[in-house]
């Protein structure tokens, strides 16, 4: 932001000049507030005029005046009213936005395309864990895709590698840490580079040169990453997890293009480009899968539930410092609500850590080594998810015909559920920066679900659950329309 002169008088979002002592409020505030019974900021002269002496909102940055202004009026509305479940959301978002903006001395931005100074290659191309194909069977896109994210055993791994194969990607920086449970990619026709340490500089330079456009998962994961890209001209895509976002992170100014796996994300970060001015764009593609690696069987009547806990998800809290938690998945409350009907079979599968005491009707397994073994069994899909950033399960299960049962929600419940389990909406926090809506749901509402699903005809339910997959969540369908996306918002200019 460059300083310019403004006078109080004039502001646009100055109201009430009439008020006692010369006392006005600021508009701008409670629109950040979002139309809350808390209208603004109280404000006199001496605050306007200093706020006068710096831009007013430039872009997805604020001056600190109003910066200052707005964290106060988010924070006291926290702490003074009793706010529902989406104003406590909002608010969190808005205080992390403008803490970021609180004592911002250096209001510049290198613009795109500005030079680097001049690196060295220090040898980080030379822990490369596999070459390049000399030949690719398929052609290649029009621009060259560089992925980075890590090849976990679960739902970000699974999404990685789908973008590696299906994209065609020219090289994936795959961050490898051990412990960690990560897996070492084989059978990719991509360049390969596996690294255990956070790339210096001028590694990440080297990387990134011979690329357009750079795609992640849920964050960047390796620092300066969508800096450097944007300073060299790099398209930076990304693929959000919507619960691991919020508004006050830095690297959101880099990126080009929200590509969007569910409606849900693509209306909440549509909601913050006009409220918090972000200059991406927001294109909503149903994230698609591997269908024809999912083996379709007809099913006919529902006679056994199945449900995927995986890692079991992340866990929050019902409040900043609450000991009351609940993990992403739901398995507590399954497990819970299966004993209200014990004649009604569940397989369960999850890892033996996360498993207690289970009911007789309870079947606990181990996951397979693959996950299309996990629809092998059973005839109906129960997935009782606190909240999702996609929820990989919900679309591979119906890929095998197996019908869906999930939380009534979003954006669960985009996914063409057979039946969709009532459930209160609350405020938890992931963590300390991470406030977001999830799914309180009662263990007897879910036993009366499963007892209203079981026994039921599924016939017409599984072929339709499976025509559904291939119709909008199918990777042949939807790699023209992400390729396009990509191409229009990140790629075209480079």
């Amino acid at each position: 932001m460059n300083p310019i002169t403004r006078r109080p008088a004039s502001c646009p979002f100055r109201r009430g000049d009439e008020c006692v002592e010369g006392k006005a409020t600021c508009d701008l505030v409670g629109r950040l507030l979002q139309g809350t019974a808390h209208n603004g900021a109280e404000v006199d002269l001496r605050i306007c005029s200093a706020c006068c002496r710096h831009p007013l909102f430039d872009g997805p940055r604020l001056n600190p005046v109003v910066a200052s202004l707005a964290y106060r009026a988010a924070n006291g509305h926290a702490i003074g009213h009793q706010p529902d479940t989406r104003q406590r959301v909002v608010n969190h978002q808005l205080r992390q936005f403008a803490f970021r903006w609180l004592a911002s001395a250096d209001d510049t931005v290198p613009p795109r395309g500005s030079p680097l100074a001049e690196c060295k290659n220090d040898g980080y191309m030379g822990r490369t864990h596999a070459s390049r194909h000399a030949e690719l069977e398929e052609e290649q896109p029009a621009i060259r895709i560089g992925l980075v994210g890590r090849n976990s055993k679960f739902g970000l791994g699974h999404q990685n590698r789908d973008i590696a194969v299906h994209l065609n990607v020219d090289r994936w920086l795959v961050p490898h840490f051990s412990g960690c449970g990560d897996l070492e990619p084989h059978g990719m026709k991509c360049r390969i580079d596996l690294v255990s340490t956070e790339p210096s500089l001028s590694e990440l330079v080297d990387w990134l040169s011979g690329i357009d456009v750079v795609i992640f998962v849920e964050s960047p994961i390796v620092r300066e990453l969508t800096s450097r890209a944007r300073q060299m001209g790099v398209g930076v895509v990304c693929v959000p997890n919507w619960e691991w976002l919020h508004a006050g992170m830095e690297w959101l100014e880099d990126v080009d293009l929200m590509l969007c796996p569910t409606r849900y994300t693509g209306q909440l970060l549509s909601d913050w480009k006009t409220k918090f001015q972000f200059t991406w764009a927001v294109e909503v593609v149903p994230w698609p899968i591997d269908t024809g690696s999912f083996d379709f069987r007809q099913r006919t009547v529902c006679r056994k539930f199945v449900f995927v806990n995986g890692s079991g998800g992340a866990i929050a809290a019902s409040g900043e410092t609450s000991s009351v938690v609940m993990q992403r998945k739901g398995l507590e409350v399954l497990v819970e609500a299966a004993r209200r009907v014990p004649h009604i079979p569940v397989i369960v599968y999850a890892q033996s850590k996360d498993i207690g005491s289970t009911p007789p009707n309870v079947q606990c397994r181990p996951a397979p080594k693959h996950n299309i073994e996990l629809y092998h069994h059973g005839d109906v899909c129960i997935q009782p998810s606190h909240w999702e950033g996609l929820g990989l399960p919900l679309l591979e299960c119906q890929a095998s015909g197996m019908p869906l049962i999930t939380t009534d929600l979003p954006p669960m419940n985009e996914h063409q559920p057979l039946a969709a389990i009532p459930a209160e909406v609350e405020a938890v926090f992931l963590d300390s920066e991470l406030c977001i809506p999830a799914a309180r749901i009662d263990s007897e509402a879910l036993a009366d679900v499963l007892h209203s699903v079981h026994g039921r005809d599924i016939t017409d339910a599984s072929l339709e659950s499976r025509k559904f997959i291939e119709r909008e969540h199918d990777w042949p369908t939807a790699k023209p329309r992400i390729l396009d996306c990509i191409f229009r918002h990140a790629g075209a200019a480079r």
